[in-house]
């Protein structure tokens, strides 16, 4: 019986007078799991409440303690995993380790949920093998009595995310028994999983573990994207060289080893894309002669090689069993390498003077509260999906944020113009002259809008549009595209930049 997955903690008067008395949010809610954990009792004596100590109720109460029967899963979503926890030196850590203390001083039980995925960048490398590993037995050491490792699913055709199963079997290994040396079971596993191929995996591992990693100044948590890690080129390079070699390796292995090491060589390709493309060295949209005249030509075309090969994979297996992101940025992610396998380089300077920038090139974020967004089918879009944004309260209710950073390459004091493709749907009830969408384009850099308009159902007839919200000066790239929605749902198609 948890708070629901969000920030969302109760700010009634009761709730915060309790809150503030044991200065934390844990105070209103372990107050009240106390209550139903005494009746429960009463009628089920052996059966424990488990509880999230999450985000906002993560602190531990001051004064208040939880009943015998509730146990707390204290989540480490904040922290790094480049280290492990008992040495790790990143600020969210070291207050986890605090927090885990207090919460162990007043729990009968206690349970952690760890984070061995990254939900953000899937298939790239993350460094945390021997964290796995170590904070089993730290854990164990402070009195934590369950633990739960949370991990991508692994299908039979998905598995991109670096190592899941080997990270799979060092968890299970090491919940069983975290006193035994881990090396020889990774060695035993690796022989095995990836045939003739595991030699060259296990040399992957240790180039992997190899790499320095500050984790004061780059933390590697559960959503941190690759162009925020501290891979090198060099190093993403060896590794894709080492997973090409246990390739060759398996040439007369079984299908399943075959298709063990297939997905190795996947990632390690992916990663070095992802690191391309997110780390702003190209644009999927280049209006600007500076960065066009400045691009590394030859890199482009590798990248846009293995881009390709990427678009291949893609193809050959379902888009939503090739996961290479969480929720609406994966589709992000799949319209990059798609953009990029289909991309001509600028000649020269020459930018070009005109632009279009379909619905997944931008980094989609502030989704709205109690909403639905997502990404359907629709005929009367150009590529055939909208972004579809579901509303069902009335009012000024949501807002959708599109960010043009790294996707947009703009000039500096050139003038632009931006149009965009939409459709405004009213709510059944609401009349559609009052059924409204404002669009705008906000400056990061000086914190204002630059570019505002409302439409109407009525003016737009339902029917997708495209609407003019006129002309501006760049003055960075720095820019994000908004939506406002007033008794209406929203679809969009695309954006029109205009040099």
């Amino acid at each position: 019986m948890s708070q629901n997955d969000w920030n969302g903690y109760c700010e009634c008067e009761k709730c915060a007078a309790i809150d503030a008395r044991e200065e934390s949010h844990a105070g209103a809610l372990i107050d009240f799991l106390n209550r139903i954990a005494e009746e429960v009792e009463k009628e089920h004596p052996d059966v424990i409440i488990q509880t999230l100590s999450y985000m906002y109720s993560r602190k531990p109460p001051k004064n208040l303690k939880p009943r015998r029967n509730v146990m707390p899963l204290l989540c480490s979503i904040e922290c790094d995993f480049s280290k492990p926890m008992a040495e790790n030196r990143f600020e969210e850590n070291v207050a986890f380790r605090a927090d885990l203390e207090k919460w162990r001083d007043i729990s009968n039980r206690l349970m952690i949920w760890d984070y061995a995925g990254n939900w953000r960048s899937t298939p790239c490398p993350q460094h945390n093998l021997r964290t796995i590993w170590e904070n089993t037995r730290y854990y164990r050491a402070q009195g934590v009595t369950e633990l739960f490792h949370e991990g991508k699913v692994l299908s039979k055709e998905s598995q991109t995310e670096e190592l899941a199963a080997l990270k799979a079997y060092l968890a299970s290994k090491a919940m069983w028994n975290p006193d035994r040396p881990m090396r020889p079971l990774m060695e035993r596993f690796c022989n095995a999983y990836y045939g003739k191929g595991g030699p060259f995996v296990l040399e992957y591992i240790d180039l992997l573990e190899r790499q320095p990693v500050d984790e004061t100044k780059t933390p590697i948590i559960y959503s941190t994207t690759i162009d925020k890690m501290p891979w090198t080129d060099e190093f993403l390079n060896e590794a894709r060289g080492l997973w090409r070699k246990a390739e060759a390796a398996v040439a007369d292995e079984s299908a399943a080893v075959k298709s063990n090491v297939f997905w190795g060589v996947f990632c390690a390709d992916y990663s070095l894309l992802s690191k391309y493309i997110h780390g702003g060295e190209w644009r999927p949209v280049i209006v600007s002669e500076k960065f066009a005249s400045s691009m590394d030509r030859d890199k482009f075309e590798t990248m846009r090689r293995i881009a390709r090969d990427i678009v291949a994979v893609l193809d050959k297996y379902p888009d939503q069993v090739v996961v290479l992101s969480s929720y609406l940025n994966d589709f992000r992610h799949k319209a990059l390498v798609r953009a990029l396998a289909a991309a001509e380089l600028p000649g020269g300077g020459d930018a070009g003077g005109k632009a279009t920038v379909q619905d997944g090139l931008i980094t989609y974020n502030d989704f709205p509260k109690s909403k639905t967004i997502f990404r359907e089918r629709d005929e009367g879009a150009t590529d055939g999906w909208a972004i579809h944004v579901h509303k069902s309260e009335p009012g000024w209710a949501w807002t959708m944020t599109f960010h043009m950073h790294n996707a947009v390459a703009f000039d500096e004091g050139v003038k632009y113009r931006l149009r965009v493709r939409g459709r405004v749907m009213p709510e059944e009830g609401v009349a559609p002259e009052k059924a409204i969408v404002t669009s705008g384009l906000f400056d990061r850099n000086v914190r204002e809008n630059v570019l505002s308009k409302s439409v109407s159902a009525a003016a737009s007839k339902g029917e997708w549009t495209w609407v003019d919200l006129g002309e501006w000066t760049a003055k960075n790239d720095n820019y994000i595209f908004h939506v406002s929605s007033h008794g209406c749902a929203f679809k969009l198609d695309l954006f029109e930049i205009t040099r």
